[in-house]
């Protein structure tokens, strides 16, 4: 029935999750935090710890082949997908892609708002869900 909420027998997480560009099922999940707030992170992804609004990122390459995230530090952790600006080592345009980007965010006390701390462009929409798998 469409206003009335219906009993369940377990809490979920989640009301749904969200696929980059719709909706998939909700997996089930174990009740055991991880054993580490790490989190892997390397293939075809670039970074960038400037973000800028309304798609105007620019994503360099990852420094080194592969970096691990502490994912605990952080308050938020958002994703989105659409065009992203990808840059040259130097930080020069080179591309426009489809990316999926995932953004971590802290909370600012002393002004009062979260801010993007670390936003990471994925070029393959798998890589991008196996890191979500892994949150």
């Amino acid at each position: 029935m469409f206003g009335m909420a219906q009993p369940s027998a377990a809490k979920r997480g989640r009301m749904e999750d969200e696929h980059m560009d719709g909706i998939i099922p909700a997996s089930p999940r174990a009740a055991a935090p991880r054993a580490s707030p790490f989190v892997r992170v390397a293939g075809a992804v670039f970074m960038s710890e400037s973000y800028k609004a309304d798609f105007e990122t620019l994503y360099l390459p990852l420094r080194d082949a592969e970096m691990y995230v502490n994912t605990a530090k952080y308050d938020r952790i958002s994703f989105v997908s659409g065009p992203a600006f990808i840059g040259t080592a130097p930080g020069s345009y080179l591309r426009t892609v489809t990316g999926y980007i995932v953004n971590f965010w802290l909370f600012d006390p002393a002004a009062r708002a979260s801010t993007v701390a670390l936003s990471l462009c994925f070029e393959h929409e798998p890589d991008a869900l196996r890191l979500r798998a892994a949150l």
